[in-house]
């Protein structure tokens, strides 16, 4: 204006065009500018009104006609055939210049482009910046000025004497200040005492744009002379890195630490908590199975897109990403409890290990698909102990199992309450499980009481104390997951998708994580019962049971190679790090032991 310049703009989001009536009068606005610009992401599609403007463009006066520009993004093959088809000027030094204002962003560049505009339309001599490459790359802190240099940040506001947290993220959001879950990520890793290193950038390399990319963020930021700086990194990008080209297959296994995938959804906060299956089925493929590719941890939900209020000056939808400050605190402590395990020796590691147990009797115990698991876990603690974990050791896998036996099971069958209390390893009071009910949000609770009666319940009580199966070896705790209700109903229990669990079931894993003081737990073998307990599909919320269950505890989980369908449930929904473990060997069904010397005398009988 101060040149004599003087602009109108008005913006429309894809929201805005969902029907006829909408898309026709934008169309109306559009035939009376002077310019009209469509930034295409996903085609043509990704623009309602696409028909309906090509038409008006076509029937008008090409004198009178408003300048269109049609922007592709990314390598889109259809829009970038529709700019050369459709845009004026296409390929022209003029298109090329707005192409690169709209393609670098921020609002300084925006504002240069209206500029640009003017003296391209109008013949005028307004003072113009040509397009300005912000940072592709760089940390950004809410509490920092600008882009800070890596040495400066490091000696500012990283402690060697803490934990420390990478957390990568779109250029786009700092770019567009899009930023209010990073802040909230930022804040509360912080306050739980840990170190932070927030990184924007371009994920990909870029050969026109000349970004550097991942692997340079990940050697620069993230790791030291080859070893990591960072102890866990959180992903709240889309889609998978390691599937982008043969460059990436090998970064995040380079980096060498736990990678936690943050949810971050294209819905709304209300559609998601409204809905058993969390988050919608275009959420299910870029935030959770692609990223499943690279192995991250898929975790919860920390912020949903949400749209509710327009631009005063353009109109256009604004849309932003909200945090969800609980959900926020839930993934850090968990990214955190990733973090500490390397920086605790492993004489100091504390380790849950789970057996299954279905259906709840004696003959069922440690029941896994296509594993042999008190032979696989007595390998396992061999192996702890040579690493320098503190347990004791025991001479074969049935031995494991007969001390286990030797103990409270989920069988009440056999043993008095007077028995299983003598028997039980570990046992809970009311000081304790009232505090632990408390913990649970008010719909859990009434839902446990309806379903099971005041807390504590009946199963597995005796005097007012809840007993635990399971005995604590040096700093592992060797247990049997709770049941998932009594034997004479567990069929209709273990896959209800309403019936909450006991108390029981619940109180056992916070036992775990306050009394024992587990640094991580081993579910062992497919499949156990927390994965199925009711609540979403994917995107957990703090009333979901599996998510109640496995806490911020992480959950490292062998799983057999061949049943991804079943373990992706566990990944999904108890956060699970799976490591797969092969199908059995095939041989044939012969005869064993004394049977088979049988076999041999009745052939020799039958010959002599």
């Amino acid at each position: 204006r101060d040149q004599g310049g003087r602009i109108t703009v008005r913006a429309r989001t894809r929201e805005q065009l969902a029907d006829s009536r909408q898309q026709e009068a934008f169309v109306r606005r559009a035939m009376a500018a002077d310019v009209v610009i469509i930034c295409l992401h996903g085609g043509k599609p990704s623009f309602p009104a696409w028909d309906r403007l090509i038409a008006a463009m076509a029937a008008a006066d090409p004198a009178t006609r408003p300048h269109l520009h049609v922007q592709p993004s990314g390598g889109d093959e259809d829009a970038q055939a529709a700019a050369a088809e459709y845009s004026h000027g296409f390929g022209t030094p003029a298109w090329e210049t707005m192409g690169r204002y709209l393609d670098l962003g921020g609002a300084g560049n925006h504002c240069q482009l209206l500029r640009f505009l003017h003296n391209l339309l109008f013949g005028t001599s307004l003072e113009c910046a040509p397009p300005e490459r912000l940072p592709d790359e760089g940390i950004y802190h809410p509490d920092c000025d600008g882009v800070p240099e890596l040495a400066d940040y490091l000696a500012r506001r990283v402690d060697p004497d803490r934990p420390t947290v990478g957390l990568w993220f779109y250029q786009t959001y700092w770019l567009n200040h899009n930023l209010a879950f990073i802040d909230a990520l930022v804040r509360s890793i912080e306050a739980h005492g840990a170190n932070v290193i927030p990184v924007f950038h371009l994920r990909y390399r870029d050969a026109d744009r000349g970004n550097r990319g991942a692997d340079y963020v990940v050697e620069h930021f993230f790791m030291d002379r080859g070893r990591p700086r960072i102890q866990v990194l959180i992903n709240p990008m889309l889609f998978s890195l390691s599937m982008a080209g043969q460059a990436y297959e090998d970064l995040l296994p380079r980096l060498g630490v736990p990678c936690l995938q943050a949810l971050v959804s294209m819905g709304d906060r209300a559609s998601w908590q409204a809905s058993d299956q969390g988050l919608p089925s275009s959420d299910v493929s870029f935030a959770a199975a692609q990223p499943e590719f690279d192995g991250n941890l898929i975790t919860v939900p920390v912020a949903f897109r949400e749209q509710k209020e327009r631009d005063p000056v353009t109109g256009g939808l604004l849309a932003c990403y909200e945090p969800i400050t609980e959900r926020v605190d839930k993934l850090v402590r968990l990214a955190l409890n990733w973090a500490r395990l390397a920086r605790i020796p492993a004489s100091q590691r504390r380790v849950a290990i789970i057996f299954h147990h279905y259906p709840p009797r004696d003959d069922r115990i440690g029941c896994a698909a296509g594993l042999d698991s008190f032979a696989s876990v007595r390998l396992l603690l061999d192996r702890m102990r040579q690493e320098g974990y503190r347990l004791d050791s025991f001479a074969s896998g049935d031995e494991l199992a007969e001390a286990l036996l030797a103990g409270v099971t989920a069988d009440r069958r056999w043993l008095t309450p007077e028995r299983m209390a003598a028997r039980a390893g570990a046992t809970a009071g009311p000081e304790r499980y009232l505090a632990w009910n408390d913990e649970l949000p008010p719909d859990v609770r009434a839902a446990m009481e309806r379903d099971w009666g005041e807390v504590p319940g009946e199963l597995f009580v005796h005097q007012g104390r809840l007993l635990f199966a399971g005995f604590v070896s040096g700093n592992v705790f060797l247990t049997i997951q709770p049941p998932r209700g009594t034997l004479e109903n567990i069929d209709r229990a273990y896959h209800d998708p309403r019936l909450s669990t006991p108390h029981h079931y619940l109180a056992q894993y916070r036992w775990i994580r306050d009394v024992f003081r587990a640094d991580a737990v081993v579910h062992v073998g497919k499949h156990g019962s927390l994965e199925w307990l009711p609540g979403k599909a994917l995107g957990l919320s703090r009333s979901c049971f599996p998510d109640l269950a496995i806490m911020e505890l992480p959950n490292i989980y062998p799983y057999i190679i061949n049943d991804p369908g079943e373990g992706t449930q566990a990944k999904r929904r108890s956060a699970a790090c799976i490591v797969d473990h092969l199908t059995p060997a095939l041989t044939n069904a012969d005869l064993y032991e004394d049977l088979a010397g049988v076999e041999r005398l009745v052939r020799e009988y039958t010959v002599a």
